[in-house]
């Protein structure tokens, strides 16, 4: 089975958040990166972490455009402005920045396996305070309650004093502060 048939299968087969790790495991194994050389991030690791209870318009990556760009173009994708389009398959992919110029912790970074091999996916405590950063900084009102929502998921597993440096770093501890008050009465 060639990559664009897989692509065309699990785009039929499966739900939006695994579809997103399916789609970005295949494309780092295509292009020869694996998980150490690309990260799911932005909008597309919160669809991740909500397990579809958010759904990205596009497909957000950090990887190396030199090799994923060669990929997209053979499975049909077309650059439009900043993103690459396959408009048949109805999938943006946004490659925000280059792998050696990723913004977050790569050590918290989860690896994550499918059937098309290893993806990695920004941080939980990276995504969620990215959320709060977008929602002070550039008025997006629903991103806290999208970081709300990563919180109530994954409270558990948040790394808060992380979660705490980052978001002193970014000026919005005043924000996380406020999330951790609301989750907190649901943690055990």
């Amino acid at each position: 089975m060639t990559a664009t048939e897989v692509v065309g299968r699990i785009l039929s087969e499966v739900d939006a958040s695994v579809r997103v790790l399916y789609f970005g495991a295949l494309l780092a194994r295509e292009a020869g990166l694996g998980p150490e050389g690309m990260v799911i991030v932005g909008g597309s690791a919160i669809e991740i972490y909500t397990r579809g209870g958010y759904v990205s318009g596009d497909i957000d990556l950090v990887a190396d455009k030199t090799r994923v760009q060669p990929v997209l173009e053979s499975w049909g994708f077309r650059k439009t402005g900043r993103v690459w389009v396959q408009a048949d398959w109805k999938i943006v992919v946004d490659i925000v920045r280059r792998y050696d110029a990723y913004h977050g912790s790569l050590q918290r970074t989860e690896v994550v396996l499918t059937p098309y091999g290893g993806v990695r996916v920004e941080a939980v405590e990276d995504a969620m305070v990215r959320r709060l950063i977008s929602s002070r900084y550039w008025q997006q009102s629903d991103d806290f309650d999208l970081a709300v929502a990563v919180a109530t998921t994954h409270a558990e597993d948040i790394d808060w004093s992380y979660a705490e440096e980052i978001a002193a770093t970014d000026r919005v501890l005043d924000l996380l502060t406020l999330l951790h008050e609301r989750v907190r009465p649901r943690l055990p």
